[in-house]
């Protein structure tokens, strides 16, 4: 599933790897779910039983998130999770453990990269995006920014997803093929939105350079030469139209009851975002997250 939360909400739906993408029907297995098809909505997942409000379903980790650009010093770079003003996590001297205020980790790298102004709520996030992404992303540098300043012109958010994604498969954290069971656009051969074209365009010299200054500053050559063959053969045009295509078709709205506020009322400025296999949520905690399930 593609799924973004809103408010305070609890994240949920599956990530597996891209070699055992599981069935919808297996996902939700054990759980008071049930896959199914009405005359009025469709093909979707429906409850077998009164879930009472707060009740937690079932919880797993996305496949890939991202922070809104609004929100880069909101929440965590990594978890989405909401931070708190500097002064409290100063005052505090919390690292994002268990019972203290939210630590503000800067990321790493500069400029309007894409890891320049965000923050990590704690060590174990910032190690955690390291590894999977944020090495790549921050040696890219400067050279996300014309990516970065396109989504702020045009208010975008699914590019900064594909392009966290990229990162993970040049990192080997995912397979090119972790998106594939959402249902996409079968695009004609040659045939794309211009905007997403250009838009690859934009990532993949970005990628390149991050790739490069990798190898200058130590990084494993071996790993470094499996990321480069891997982004001219597989983060292709026809990969990325593929990877979007599915964010904008399996995308819906999550509307959250915050406290004091009416129905719908956004907990911030985010709304949209990323959705399920059939859908998605306000990223009113501050961006997208996307899950991986075989929706049929």
């Amino acid at each position: 599933l593609l799924h973004s939360r809103g408010g305070t909400g609890t994240r949920s739906a599956s990530t597996t790897s891209a070699s055992a993408t599981p069935s919808l029907d297996a996902m939700v297995e054990g759980l008071p779910l049930l896959v199914g098809q009405t005359d009025t909505s469709g093909r979707g997942v429906y409850a077998t039983r009164g879930i009472a409000s707060g009740e937690v379903i079932h919880n797993a980790i996305p496949l890939v998130s991202h922070p809104t650009l609004d929100n880069l010093d909101k929440v965590c770079y990594e978890c989405l999770r909401r931070l708190p003003p500097p002064t409290a996590a100063a005052a505090s001297g919390g690292d994002g453990g268990s019972g203290s205020v939210a630590a503000r980790v800067p990321t790493h790298g500069g400029g309007e990269g894409g890891g320049a102004a965000g923050f990590f709520c704690g060590t174990a996030c910032e190690s955690a995006a390291w590894g999977r992404y944020h090495a790549i992303e921050t040696a890219a540098g400067n050279a996300m920014a014309p990516l970065v300043n396109h989504c702020k012109q045009h208010g975008l958010k699914f590019p900064l997803v594909v392009a966290r994604l990229a990162c993970m498969v040049l990192s080997g954290a995912v397979d090119t093929a972790a998106t594939n069971p959402l249902c996409h656009i079968n695009f004609p051969d040659g045939i794309a939105p211009e905007d997403w074209v250009e838009e690859h365009g934009m990532l993949k010299v970005a990628l390149a350079r991050g790739l490069a200054m990798h190898r200058v500053k130590g990084g494993d050559a071996g790993v470094a030469f499996r990321a480069s063959v891997r982004l001219e053969q597989e983060l292709t045009t026809e990969w990325y139209v593929g990877v979007t295509s599915r964010l904008h078709l399996n995308s819906f709205r999550v509307e959250v009851m915050h406290t004091g506020g009416a129905l719908g009322a956004p907990a911030d400025s985010s709304s949209g975002g990323s959705g399920s296999s059939c859908s998605s949520g306000a990223g009113a905690d501050g961006g997208e997250h996307v899950h991986t399930s075989e929706c049929g």
